[in-house]
């Protein structure tokens, strides 16, 4: 699975199951978008296998030092990248789709 495809799923799931506000879903999104606009800025993979802690924490740096990133800003990109990850693991462990139900196939 993309890093594209995972965002989208991830964003319906905070909407349908989670009930998040659309004030959430929209930072959330503007999060992830900044997040792949980076990926793809660095010729990184988009391949969800790909992605590393050490990628996600360059992202961070290049947010403070680069776009002056507030403090309030990297706690809720950290937080979204904390509960996509949780939901991610979710899916390849417990074959559950991240829009609910179940899933045919898991994450490789």
């Amino acid at each position: 699975m993309n890093f594209t495809q995972a965002t989208d799923d991830f964003l319906m799931s905070l909407e349908v199951e989670k009930n998040y506000s659309k004030n959430t879903i929209v930072g959330y999104a503007n999060d992830l978008k900044c997040y792949e606009d980076f990926l793809r800025a660095h010729k990184r993979s988009l391949e969800l296998n790909d992605l590393t802690p050490s990628t996600s924490r360059r992202f961070i740096q290049d947010q403070v030092l680069n776009h002056n990133a507030k403090p309030r800003t990297l706690q809720r990109r950290i937080s979204c990248f904390k509960i996509i990850v949780f939901i991610l693991f979710k899916r390849a462990v417990y074959g559950i789709r991240l829009y609910g139900g179940h899933s045919s196939s898991k994450i490789r």
